[in-house]
């Protein structure tokens, strides 16, 4: 049964959450519950996106409120602590990727910079997005979350693209060394 397997799962990072929350740091637990978000939409996904895009006025909806609502948590999460600030961060950490399933709803990846964040950049993304978020965490910037996540985001795609390079110039290097062997 599915409502079964998203209840273990649901339980199990329960679970997890209070055994990382003793003993890891929050990074380790912050976003799980996300996880579970797009178990759920994926179990849900064919009924959503059909009340969704049923017309333009449903997907406008649903995306100024998402936006809004992503904003919202994102600003009281940074003027929050303890328990507040873990609950807003988690609303956060599921709509924003929510955001993005909503943009690929109506747009195609034809943008190459599309393609790159959605495709080839996702993994180097996704390895490297907590070290703009250390660093700037005991900075003043933190204080206006605006600035703090949009700086945040400009310096993961620039580290991710940095990676992407170094490492993809690297396999061409140790590919060339191993084929004129």
């Amino acid at each position: 049964s599915h409502r079964n397997a998203l209840l273990y799962l649901l339980v199990g990072l329960a679970i997890y959450i209070i055994i990382a929350n003793l003993s890891l740091p929050s990074w380790y637990h912050e976003t799980i519950l996300s996880y579970f978000a797009g178990a759920v939409f994926s179990l849900n996904q064919s009924k959503w996106c059909s009340l969704i895009n049923k017309n333009w006025r449903h997907y406008l909806i649903t995306a100024c409120m998402t936006l809004l609502l992503f904003l919202s948590s994102y600003l009281l999460c940074a003027l929050s602590t303890g328990l507040l600030h873990y609950a807003f961060y988690q609303v956060a950490a599921i709509l924003f990727p929510f955001l993005f399933v909503l943009l690929a709803m109506k747009m195609t990846l034809k943008n190459r910079f599309l393609k790159y964040v959605g495709g080839g950049a996702m993994f180097s993304l996704y390895i490297l997005q907590r070290i703009p978020m250390m660093l700037l965490q005991k900075t003043s910037l933190m204080k206006t979350p605006i600035i703090a996540f949009i700086l945040v985001l400009i310096t993961t795609l620039a580290l991710g693209w940095l990676f992407d390079h170094l490492i993809g110039h690297l396999l061409l290097r140790l590919t060339h060394k191993t084929s004129a062997r």
